[in-house]
């Protein structure tokens, strides 16, 4: 579907925090968040999903994966978190279809409206679901520092 690129810039404290964590888990805090964030997204598509069989509505998500025909022309690393929010193959299949119309069949949009409608929502919460998952994500390291059972990568991602 329709693709958005965003960028968190302005929290100072936020990027050090991040950069403190070992490369792979601030990527999963900042997929975590983001995935959070996106909530009133998919809740509001699927209010405005044109019903014929329901398959279309149960086949809508926020994942991580693109398949190839959605990361065609993705020119963003493979450390860029990021995350979509669409119908899921095979039973979403026609949803550009439904988005977009065809020839014959006017369309009938629900993702770009859901976005439009929730973006300033979905930016605003970014930053505190972060905080959040930051926090929850630091007391699992404390956790598992004070077990014993950090591992070695963490440990040199931290300093230690």
């Amino acid at each position: 579907m329709a693709g958005f690129q965003s960028k968190i810039t302005g929290d100072k404290a936020l990027e050090r925090a991040l950069k403190e964590l070992p490369k792979s888990m601030a990527k999963s805090v900042l997929v975590s968040a983001m995935r959070k964030a996106a909530k009133p997204v998919l809740r509001d598509a699927k209010a405005r999903v044109h019903v014929r069989t329901g398959d279309l509505k149960k086949s809508l998500a926020i994942g991580t994966k693109l398949t190839q025909g959605q990361s065609r022309g993705n020119a963003r690393g493979k450390n860029v978190p990021q995350i979509f929010i669409g119908a899921r193959w095979p039973t979403g299949a026609h949803a550009h279809l439904e988005e977009f119309g065809t020839a014959k069949t006017p369309a009938h949009p629900f993702l770009r409206p859901a976005w439009d409608a929730n973006k300033e929502r979905v930016l605003d919460s970014l930053g505190k679901e972060i905080w959040a998952v930051l926090a929850k994500k630091a007391r699992q390291l404390a956790a598992k520092a004070a077990a014993g059972k950090l591992s070695k990568t963490a440990q040199r991602a931290l300093g230690g």
